[in-house]
């Protein structure tokens, strides 16, 4: 969990444009073509799917655990909720690109949030949410 935390932070400092972190207006419009083309999103479900399977064959190993077995019901779960820690900060990264704010402005909002995000998934739920 720290190394994907940590490429994350890397990709936020380095205004990296597969998160959406680029200045260039063309970063925002592509992501919105993409999520209004059937195809092109089609397609990016698709690789993001195998990306989580990729991820989650990589837990297994780390965990010395066993394919086809319950270990890797364990690491889909676990690179699920990775890629969709990833994906709510990129998600965010885009609301906020699209409301006209920029990268650098972003940037301190975006690094906290990550160490939330990251936090639930790296700690569990817990009290996240509990009705009292």
């Amino acid at each position: 969990m720290a190394a994907v935390h940590r490429q994350f932070l890397e990709q936020l400092a380095a205004r990296d444009a597969s998160i959406g972190m680029s200045p260039d207006p063309l970063n925002v419009r592509v992501r919105e073509l993409i999520l209004a083309t059937p195809a092109l999103l089609t397609r990016t479900y698709a690789w993001s799917t195998r990306g989580t399977q990729l991820l989650a064959h990589e837990l297994i190993a780390e965990a010395d655990g066993e394919r086809s077995s319950p270990d890797e019901a364990v690491a889909r779960c676990a690179a699920m909720q990775i890629a969709a820690a990833r994906t709510s900060l990129h998600d965010e990264i885009h609301r906020r690109r699209i409301k006209g704010e920029g990268v650098d402005e972003i940037y301190p909002t975006m690094v906290t949030l990550a160490q939330k995000v990251f936090g639930l998934v790296e700690n569990g739920l817990g009290e996240y949410a509990v009705r009292r």
